[in-house]
């Protein structure tokens, strides 16, 4: 019981920090992931990816009708990213689980950093 009601609030963290900056996925759901349900990097990523898909469809769908997104971007975006992602994901695949996480955590780190000093 205990794990799902960590499981909700993990969500509900996402969700709203996703919906008020559009972050989440990556930045919540993945050390969560790690760290509060003892998941291996690569199974954090993965699932953090298919959460993504739902979390992003009605996040997106609101802000349509927000008159909010951009579809040409979406779609020029969006095609490159498939690309990259492909490419990439098979590159983390063959990475150590605790290399990746601290490459991540620096990733983090300097975006935290950036944001910071640019705001």
């Amino acid at each position: 019981m205990l794990f799902i009601l960590q499981m909700l609030l993990v969500g509900l963290a996402s969700g709203c920090l996703g919906g008020m900056f559009g972050v989440g996925g990556g930045t919540i759901l993945i050390p969560a992931f790690v760290h509060l349900f003892k998941m291996p990097m690569h199974r954090a990523i993965g699932t953090s990816l298919a959460v993504i898909v739902v979390t992003a469809a009605f996040g997106a769908m609101r802000c349509h009708f927000s008159q909010m997104v951009d579809w040409r971007v979406v779609l020029v975006v969006s095609i490159a990213s498939i690309g990259g992602v492909l490419f990439t994901s098979q590159v983390a695949l063959g990475m150590n689980g605790g290399l990746l996480q601290k490459l991540f955590a620096i990733f983090l780190f300097v975006v935290a950093i950036h944001m910071f000093f640019k705001a």
